[in-house]
């Protein structure tokens, strides 16, 4: 067991409705992508400005890469919220 607790609401999301240029540089890279079939699966998290979050699956969603592929991004956005806490 951890003597530290990492809060799962986060900090540091603006409250706003500009886009953001990377995550629409992000999306438009990933669309193009799936338009000339290089993806056959997507699994998708989504962060509102209210702190609300989402999920969207499609495709060949199920397979244990994807899932091996989440949990890295999973430790990626842990070690990336404890960094904004200390």
């Amino acid at each position: 067991m951890t003597d530290r607790v990492v809060s799962l609401n986060g900090g540091g999301v603006p409250q706003r409705r500009e886009p953001v240029q990377s995550v629409i540089a992000e999306v438009e890279r990933i669309l193009e992508m799936a338009r000339v079939g290089e993806i056959q699966g997507l699994g998708l998290v989504l962060l509102r400005p209210n702190h609300l979050s989402e999920y969207s699956f499609s495709g060949f969603a199920g397979s244990y890469s994807l899932v091996g592929a989440a949990h890295v991004l999973t430790d990626f956005l842990v070690g990336e919220a404890r960094r904004d806490e200390e």
